[in-house]
C-alpha cells in the first residue's frame, strides 16, 4: 500500500472510526477540523516510527508537519529521505574501513587515552560484534539501543 494511503487508512480507521476514504480530504485540516489533537498526534507519532521504521523527535511534533494528510505524508517522505541519506553516508564509511583493513590492517584507526586499535583490529571486532547481533536475531534495518561511553567499544558497536 502506498505511503499516503497507509496514513490516510490509519487515520480514517483510528480517529474517524471509518473505511470511507471520502470521509476526510488529503488536505482537509486534521487539527482544526477537531479529527486529531495532541494524544491524537502522539498515537499518529507511534504509528509513523512503527509502520516506516522512523525516529520522531519531541521537536518535530508541530501542527505543521502533522495538520493535513499531504503535510504528515511530506513530513513521513522528508524522514525517509534523511534516514536513507544517513544509510548511504554509513555505508560509505562501512566500505572505507573495509578496505583501509585491508590495505593497511596495522594502521592506527582510534586512540582512547592510552589504548589505540589499528584498523584490522577495528574490522575483526565490529565483525565479531554485528555476528553477535545476527545470532541473537537482529536483522539489518532493526533498531538496537546502545549505552556506551566514549570509547573504542562505542565506536566499534555502530560499525
Amino acid at each position: 500500500m502506498p505511503q499516503k494511503q497507509q496514513i490516510k487508512t490509519f487515520i480514517l480507521q483510528n480517529f474517524l472510526f471509518s473505511d470511507d476514504p471520502a470521509a476526510v480530504g488529503d488536505q482537509d485540516s486534521l487539527i482544526q477540523g477537531g479529527i486529531i489533537d495532541s494524544t491524537g498526534i502522539h498515537e499518529l507519532v507511534f504509528f509513523l516510527e512503527d509502520a516506516f521504521k522512523l525516529q520522531i523527535a519531541a521537536e518535530e511534533m508541530t501542527p505543521a508537519n502533522f495538520d493535513t494528510i499531504e503535510t504528515v505524508d511530506a513530513f513521513v517522505s522528508r524522514k525517509l529521505a534523511g534516514c536513507a541519506a544517513a544509510a548511504h553516508a554509513m555505508e560509505r564509511l562501512t566500505t572505507q574501513l573495509v578496505r583501509i583493513a585491508r590495505d593497511a590492517p596495522r594502521r592506527i584507526a582510534m586512540v582512547d587515552g592510552e589504548r589505540s586499535i589499528d584498523y584490522g583490529s577495528f574490522w575483526q571486532m565490529a565483525s565479531g560484534f554485528a555476528h553477535h547481533l545476527r545470532q541473537a536475531g537482529l536483522h539489518a534495518g532493526e533498531r538496537v539501543a546502545l549505552v556506551l561511553p566514549n570509547r573504542i567499544e562505542a565506536a566499534v558497536a555502530l560499525y
